[in-house]
């Protein structure tokens, strides 16, 4: 839409993920993101086919090299896991040609009802995708905080839209800042806001009845396991 090539755009792309990867504390799940996009936008630039086994990979060689002992803690377990769901466990799920017949009557109905039938499809995609990935990170949770919580999967859609808002949000507060102070008050009321709806959603669902329960230790043979 600006006109920038797909190389350049791809290079700009990296620098800022990456830079606000660092900005940020340099934490594993953002490291992860950062050194996939940067491995992505390198395969742009060289005009090479990039793999995600590979990406996966390098990502967990670089955060393993940054600081060994980050792959020891949960936070970087959950990313790794979720994104290795994501690869290998819901990609092809819904990635179908539609029937030329089906389009074509969808192209009969009236908008509102095409929205709708949009709007409806990608709840239930967005849900059965996190369906998956909450079973696949309940014993891992469950191990190391001893609670397993079926509340997790009704909001976990609602939190990841709101925790996108807060972070594209954060990222433009951030560099208005380095342009021009005043210009970073035009973004903190979304990174407030959305966070602070967040944190009262969680609270509210943390008093409905069987939201969440206690279990006692996992043994990591079992733990092993099922992984």
């Amino acid at each position: 839409f600006l006109g920038v090539r797909q190389r350049h755009g791809a290079v700009l792309v990296a620098v800022f993920l990456l830079l606000y990867a660092l900005v940020t504390g340099g934490h594993p799940p953002a490291m992860r993101s950062a050194v996939t996009v940067c491995a992505v936008a390198a395969g742009f630039v060289l005009r090479r086919r990039v793999l995600p086994a590979n990406t996966f990979a390098l990502a967990f060689l670089i955060v393993a090299l940054l600081n060994p002992t980050d792959l020891f803690t949960t936070g970087c377990q959950f990313s790794f896991v979720s994104v290795a769901v994501l690869y290998w466990g819901t990609r092809s799920w819904f990635r179908h040609e539609p029937d030329p017949l089906e389009r074509l009557i969808d192209e009969t109905r009236p908008l509102w009802w095409r929205l709708v039938r949009r709007f409806g499809r990608l709840v239930y995609e967005t849900y059965a995708i996190s369906f998956f990935i909450w079973l696949v990170i309940t014993p891992l949770a469950a191990a190391r905080y001893h609670v397993v919580s079926p509340m997790g999967f009704f909001l976990g859609p609602p939190l990841l839209m709101l925790a996108a808002v807060a972070l594209i949000a954060g990222f433009l507060l951030l560099l208005s800042a380095i342009v021009w102070q005043p210009l970073a008050h035009l973004f903190a009321p979304f990174v407030h806001d959305s966070l602070w709806i967040c944190d009262r959603v969680i609270e509210i669902a943390l008093k409905v009845p069987g939201s969440h329960f206690y279990v006692a230790d996992i043994p990591p043979w079992w733990l092993w396991l099922f992984y």
